[in-house]
This record gives structure tokens, C-alpha cells and sequence, in this order.
């Protein structure tokens, strides 16, 4: 295809186009199923952390899965997306990847939502929990 000459450009990419915004009419909610997927996986993650942490509050001994969460031991572990040009946003403990997740299990905890203050203040890391959350499943 010779794309020094515009104007074969032009009538080329007009057809080709026709053609396939034509074979391309249905939408395909591209947007919707990658949402669904990352819900997905998040909840995977957090299955797999449950199960592997215990499943109990370290505090309580709770095993109300309703009131549980996973949360980091020592929150300046904790990593950060990408920043273009300055300070990251928190990753969700569930956003971390699989291999990070099973070389660091003994780094998260299992706390129930309502102590996590409890918790760090029991460390020595007076955080009151804010930020620590996992983000809740959408």
C-alpha cells in the first residue's frame, strides 16, 4: 500500500473503514468486562489471603468474613501506584500482584474492620487505620 500519494491513502482508509465499522457494529462493552474482571480477581485475592492467613481476626479471633479485612503489619510497607511527576496513590492490598502476594504473606494481616486501630496503636504505629484499608469490592 503506497502511502506516498494521500489521496490512495485516503480512499483506501475510507474503505477499509466502511468495512470495518460495518463488521464492528455491536458494541463491546470492553470497559464493563475489564470492571469485572479486576472485581474478579480482587475477590480471588482476597479469598486466597484469608485462606492462607487463617481466616480469624488477630485481635478478636473473629471469623466473621463480613467484618474481616487484610491489611499490611507495618503500613509504610505499603506500595503506591506510579506517580507521574510526584507522590503515588495507596495500591489496594488486592491490586498486588500474585507473586508479590505469596513472597510477602507474612507481611499482611488479618484484622477485623472496627480494630485495625486497635492494632497499630498495639505496634507502636499510630496510623488510626486511615488509608490502611483494602478497598472494598465495587
Amino acid at each position: 500500500m503506497p502511502y506516498s500519494d494521500p489521496e490512495k491513502k485516503r480512499q483506501y482508509m475510507a474503505a477499509y473503514n466502511k468495512k470495518w465499522y460495518q463488521a464492528n457494529k455491536e458494541p463491546r462493552n470492553l470497559v464493563s468486562k475489564a470492571v469485572a474482571r479486576k472485581k474478579d480477581l480482587r475477590s480471588k485475592k482476597r479469598r486466597w489471603l484469608m485462606d492462607n492467613l487463617g481466616g480469624k481476626c488477630a485481635l478478636t479471633g473473629s471469623d466473621n468474613g463480613l467484618d474481616l479485612d487484610v491489611f499490611l503489619k507495618n503500613p509504610s510497607d505499603r506500595q503506591t501506584w506510579r506517580a507521574v511527576g510526584g507522590k503515588g496513590h495507596p495500591k489496594s492490598v488486592y491490586d498486588y500482584s500474585w507473586s508479590e502476594l505469596r513472597d510477602h504473606i507474612s507481611k499482611f494481616v488479618i484484622l477485623n474492620r472496627d480494630r485495625v486501630s486497635d492494632y497499630y496503636s498495639n505496634q507502636g504505629t499510630a496510623d488510626n487505620g486511615e488509608g490502611l484499608r483494602a478497598e472494598e469490592e465495587e
